[in-house]
């Protein structure tokens, strides 16, 4: 921090974490701790040194890679001992950047989520899990305040990542990652944020089901 604040004195430093919040990632505790039981030892450094503005890098993947539908995510409670924080309980890293203690010279630290993805095998109904699991992912972060940056990953499929299709592209056969084709996602990824985002996203309101659309769409739209 004190580094980066002597070369660029405006620039940030973040804390990096996965989606694994109250929950540990293995049950080996010497090779993983919950996400919520670093930042609490974190914070209590930082003070214990006189504080200093670090913030927070966020990857919400679903609970499942695999599974793009993060609404439908069961590791996901409306608090801050849900197990996991994905797209579904995002809510909930604004509700700790704004908890006193956590707070930087009365100030909320910020969230930038570094790092997340869909899976989606080309074809259907791959393309459209997908593609409606970014829909709900881009409005989630759309809507908190304490969010500045939504970083997807990745722009092509990858061969060699476990099997997760998570480009906007396809991958040629027999390649790592060449691109051969775009998939629906690349569409919705296109149009957010743009006029024609409501149009664009509407054709996943029914993957996404009442519930989930009303969540990222709370007031009635204009047609």
């Amino acid at each position: 921090h004190a580094s980066l604040k002597r070369a660029n004195a405006p620039g940030r430093i973040y804390a990096s974490f996965e989606h694994h919040w109250a929950m540990q990632p293995s049950p080996n505790p010497k090779q993983s701790i919950p996400g919520k039981t670093f930042l609490q030892e974190l914070m209590k450094l930082s003070k214990a040194h006189g504080d200093f503005d670090w913030h927070l890098a966020y990857h919400p993947y679903p609970e499942n890679l695999f599974e793009p539908r993060s609404w439908l995510d069961k590791t996901t409670l409306p608090n801050l001992n849900t197990p996991k924080i994905t797209f579904k309980n995002l809510e909930q890293l604004s509700a700790w950047a704004n908890i006193p203690n956590n707070l930087y010279q009365g100030t909320s630290r910020r969230i930038i989520l570094s790092e997340q993805g869909f899976h989606g095998k080309p074809g259907s109904p791959g393309e459209q899990n997908q593609a409606a699991g970014y829909v709900y992912g881009y409005r989630k972060a759309l809507a908190s305040k304490n969010i500045d940056a939504f970083i997807l990953h990745r722009h092509v499929d990858h061969a060699k990542e476990g099997g997760l299709m998570l480009g906007l592209h396809s991958n040629a056969p027999g390649s790592i990652a060449t691109p051969l084709a775009k998939k629906e996602i690349w569409q919705v990824f296109h149009d957010a944020g743009t006029p024609q985002e409501l149009q664009s996203f509407e054709k996943y309101k029914k993957i996404l089901g009442d519930k989930a659309w009303n969540e990222i769409y709370p007031n009635p739209q204009p047609k």
